[in-house]
């Protein structure tokens, strides 16, 4: 509690009283803020490096990779995990960061077949958007 108060000067939005002995850490708001910005200067920073690297964003200059790093949202799977699922809206595009995917498809018959496999920078659910 109060890290949204120290971020965008409000007023507390709740009371907190120790019902024991408690002891904390202090965090003044100044330092809360730099703190908060220097990640996300670094966390941007990070994330165009990477997206300047994908090769449907090629075209995107520096100040929309910019953009689009500021939007993006952080996602774990682990194996076997259902990353996009056959016959569902496409929702969501990833870029590949990490690991390996499979892509299956259906064949004529509709049985599952292998497609392909991707990897680091790879984007996954872009046709989906197109």
């Amino acid at each position: 509690f109060g890290e949204l108060e120290l971020m965008y000067e409000t007023v507390c939005r709740a009371s907190i009283t120790a019902k024991t002995d408690v002891e904390t850490f202090m965090l003044d708001r100044v330092t809360y803020r730099q703190i908060v910005i220097q990640m996300s200067v670094k966390k941007r920073a990070l994330y165009s490096q990477l997206l300047s690297k994908v090769d449907i964003l090629s075209a995107m200059t520096p100040s929309d990779l910019n953009t689009l790093a500021d939007a993006l949202q952080w996602a774990d799977f682990g194996p076997g995990d259902k990353i996009i699922e056959y016959g569902t809206p496409g929702m969501w595009m990833h870029i590949i960061l990490e690991g390996t995917v499979e892509v299956q498809g259906r064949d004529d018959t509709g049985r599952v077949i292998e497609v392909c496999e991707l990897s680091v920078g790879d984007p996954i659910g872009d046709l989906q958007f197109l």
